[in-house]
């Protein structure tokens, strides 16, 4: 599924036909060594200088998966990476270490996928009209970052109201955890098992 939305990014890109592309920016300096400073404190050092590549990164969750820290140390990390975001511009998703990557292969769960595809057709059927930074496709990738991210916020919340209901009855057992954020207002814990 990766190589086909791979394969067919570039394919689109080498002719110049618009796409909504999925790009995910490689970290910036300071949230490398902010990663590098909270992963000290679990005695597992980043190795990376002020560039995290995507051979490093590889490297760097080697150290600890598998182990208690690693539900700690992977908050940390989504932080650091940041979420990908839609552009007509093709770039790299890094998460992926794919140098082009866009949504294709499900048409019926994004829309994203829908737009590529109704490209591709017109392409295909002689349609040379294109622009490559068409601004109802760029118009377009602004509004599905928006509801991305509206659609990401709300199943966070779902899933907390679901988490709550079940674990409801359970107030004052006792259970293993991993402790996976420090907030103001105390930790945040991720019971074993469970993920929840």
């Amino acid at each position: 599924m990766v190589a086909a939305n791979e394969a067919v990014a570039r394919w689109l890109a080498e002719r110049g036909l618009p796409g909504i592309y999925r790009v995910h920016d490689e970290p910036q300096i300071d949230q490398v060594q902010r990663l590098a400073e909270f992963a000290r404190n679990f005695g597992i050092e980043l190795g990376v200088g002020s560039r995290l590549t995507i051979r490093g990164l590889a490297a760097f969750e080697a150290q600890f998966r598998g182990s208690p820290i690693a539900p700690a140390i992977r908050t940390v990390l989504g932080k650091t990476l940041g979420p990908a975001r839609y552009t007509v511009h093709p770039g790299l998703h890094f998460g992926l270490a794919a140098p082009l990557y866009l949504h294709f292969t499900s048409p019926i769960r994004r829309y994203a996928d829908l737009a590529v595809h109704r490209v591709i057709k017109r392409y295909l059927k002689g349609d040379r009209s294109f622009i490559a930074d068409d601004p109802e496709i760029a118009a377009l990738s602004l509004h599905l970052n928006h509801v991305a991210y509206r659609a990401t916020k709300a199943e966070a919340e779902r899933h907390r109201m679901l988490v709550a209901r079940l674990f409801a009855s359970k107030v004052g057992e006792q259970v293993q955890g991993n402790i996976v954020s420090v907030k103001p207002f105390g930790l945040v814990v991720q019971m074993v098992g469970t993920g929840a």
